[in-house]
């Protein structure tokens, strides 16, 4: 969906990690909960929900291991982020 969300958010830090030149690896890894479909989907509650709990939990990794199963192959990439 294109309506104005979380995801707007998400989508245009992604759209910052959009380089050229890119090793295709960096981006927010993370967890999406359940209940962020309740900003799409018009759902009757029947239990409550905590309102501290997150709905989503992402982050910026400076270090990933990468697992290529199809190749029996791995490798580490490192990124340096510095900010002005």
């Amino acid at each position: 969906s294109r309506q104005p969300s979380l995801f707007s958010v998400v989508r245009a830090l992604i759209d910052l990690f959009a380089y050229q030149g890119g090793d295709g690896q960096l981006g927010l890894y993370g967890a999406f909960g359940y209940d962020l479909t309740f900003q799409f989907e018009p759902i009757n509650m029947k239990q409550d929900r905590d309102p501290e709990q997150r709905d989503l939990l992402l982050f910026l990794p400076d270090e990933i291991l990468v697992v290529d199963q199809d190749k029996r192959d791995a490798w580490k990439v490192s990124y340096e982020f510095c900010a002005e």
